[in-house]
């Protein structure tokens, strides 16, 4: 008997200590028929969350798709862990619907309320006074309220705001709702904190838009401001996360965030079902502008995956060569294009991080597989290296300067796509990736496939008697 209340003191003493066992446990007690992940993406979580408890950070933003518990971590949990240890503290939690709002607090209830958690936390009681499914006071002073984004707060304050689905997905195109969101938060919600200094707020869910509550703050307040967490289900790049003060998992790009949830192919089939968009947005964290930023969708032409060669045509490469092979470098792009009449047709992305002499052997093979009539290559980096040994195997190479930034050449360049004169393929491998690049573009995390678009745009092929000639349309 003493052996079994020795391993229930010491079981409890963990829960009491550790925050990812305490919302293992809640998880468990509110849903006693679902099997629980502690995955290494769920540790990260509660890891982010408790840094809030221990003061290490004043603004914290946890951006992950649907439906991997980050709400039960962060609004059920975490503030039931937080009046264990502190019975004074102030607490408001806010959703996009009173209704759920209202879940999210009477999961905390059921949780303060059971036996297990009276055990590890004797002196946190909720008083019977004031114990609504909207509002609750305990003994101690602390409490917890739940209201709706928009809600009125009037003379309420708090130490911590928990500001969970601040948006509804359907409300996400709406500029009224997304305004009225933001305008809340600004207005209403920041000015809650009882100590700006040492208060809180927390934001949860998945990216809706760019100009939703989290792309707000951050435009805003600045990302410095804020602690972010933003979890892809597939990653987008290499990348570490921390699970605990000393522990990082390597998030390798490719990877699913919770295969054991949703393996790729799972994944696969809700891009196709909810579109490239959607799926950006709330499953990748990388919300697309509708319709584009400075490229527009609509501008785009398509054509069939097969050309045939006219009289006039003529290929044309264009090169961005990276200067490194990290995995958190840029990538080496060339895109090859068929030019006909002053209209461009993408045939291919090659698109890898490699060390300079694949990155040689490839060009080289690329230019003997379509024989461009002229090599684009930007001088810069490994540009230089690179044009003399194209030069060498018998291509046409023009190295280009680069005078103008970025966006002020793809701006100058978008009018090809806006005139109907880009064409891209209705299928190809690479269209996906080049796509989410293009479109995204300024705001991307990428944009080497849009250097190489922009570089071979700028440049048109004029033809006298005797010569041929490329003008730089920057």
């Amino acid at each position: 008997m003493k052996h079994i209340q020795s391993q229930r003191d010491i079981f409890n003493a963990i829960l009491r200590r550790d925050f990812a066992a305490f919302g293992a446990k809640c998880f468990n007690y509110l849903n006693p028929g679902t099997r629980y992940v502690a995955d290494w993406h769920t540790k990260a979580t509660h890891n982010v969350l408790d840094g809030v408890r221990k003061g290490y950070y004043n603004g914290l933003i946890i951006a992950q798709p649907p439906r991997g518990g980050k709400s039960i971590a962060g609004s059920v949990a975490f503030p039931a862990f937080l009046h264990g240890h502190r019975p004074s503290m102030r607490i408001i939690g806010a959703s996009y619907s009173e209704a759920l709002a209202i879940k999210h607090h009477n999961d905390y209830r059921t949780i303060v309320k059971s036996d297990w958690y009276k055990q590890l936390f004797p002196r946190t009681r909720i008083d019977t006074r004031k114990d609504t499914e909207t509002w609750v006071e305990l003994t101690r002073g602390g409490s917890r309220v739940a209201t709706s984004v928009g809600g009125t707060l009037t003379g309420l304050g708090a130490d911590l705001i928990i500001i969970d689905d601040p948006l509804k997905a359907t409300d996400a195109y709406s500029q009224a709702k997304r305004d009225a969101c933001n305008e809340w938060y600004t207005g209403t919600a920041v000015s809650r904190l009882n100590n700006k200094n040492e208060g809180a707020i927390i934001i949860i869910g998945q990216r809706l838009h760019t100009d939703d509550l989290i792309g707000h703050v951050i435009s805003t307040g600045g990302a410095q401001a804020w602690e972010i967490q933003e979890l892809s289900a597939i990653a987008q790049k290499d990348h570490y996360v921390s699970l605990s003060d000393n522990v990082r998992h390597f998030y390798k790009k490719g990877d699913v965030l919770s295969p054991e949830r949703e393996s790729l192919q799972v994944l696969e089939n809700l891009r196709t079902m909810i579109g490239h968009e959607q799926f950006s947005a709330q499953y990748l964290q990388m919300p697309v502008p509708p319709g584009g930023v400075t490229f527009k969708r609509d501008w785009v032409r398509r054509y069939e995956s097969t050309l045939n060669h006219e009289s006039g045509d003529y290929v044309l490469q264009s090169w961005d060569a990276a200067s490194r092979d990290g995995v958190n470098n840029d990538w080496s792009v060339c895109t090859t294009w068929l030019v006909r009449a002053g209209l461009y047709f993408l045939l291919d992305v090659f698109r890898r991080r490699c060390q300079y002499p694949d990155l040689k052997a490839a060009a080289i093979a690329l230019g003997k597989q379509f024989s461009p009539r002229i090599v684009l290559v930007e001088n810069a980096s490994l540009g230089p290296a690179l044009a003399s040994e194209l030069r060498l195997s018998g291509l046409n190479v023009k190295e280009i300067s680069v005078k103008e930034g970025k966006e002020v050449r793809a701006k100058v360049q978008s009018a090809k796509f806006e005139g109907g004169r880009v064409y891209l393929p209705t299928r190809s491998s690479f269209l996906r990736d080049y796509e989410d690049e293009l479109f995204a573009f300024p705001g991307g995390h990428h944009d080497d496939q849009v250097d190489s678009t922009v570089q071979a745009l700028a440049y048109e092929h004029r033809v006298s008697r005797t010569t041929t000639t490329f003008y730089p349309l920057y």
